[in-house]
């Protein structure tokens, strides 16, 4: 199945969509990145704590939310394409 397939039958169930994205992951090599964002004081001790706490959550996060982008683009654009 692919990731798109993973996603598409994992909606609307949210602790599944957890499971499902780490069943996709495990199909992809990994290349470490660094990124700085700025964040309010607040969420930014939230987000250290976090990543004290279970380093590899924030990735995840990272991953989902790019995922989401992507899936969202790829509709999108085939949206688009159909109308024409």
């Amino acid at each position: 199945m692919t990731l798109w397939g993973i996603f598409l039958s994992s909606v609307g169930n949210g602790a599944g969509a957890v499971s499902m994205i780490g069943r996709a992951t495990e199909m992809f090599e990994y290349k470490e990145i660094q990124i700085t964002i700025r964040l309010p004081d607040d969420i930014a001790e939230q987000a250290i704590k976090v990543e004290q706490d279970d380093p590899d959550f924030l990735s995840r996060v990272v991953l989902y939310g790019l995922t989401r982008r992507s899936i969202y683009r790829q509709l999108r654009d085939r949206s688009r394409e159909a109308g024409r």
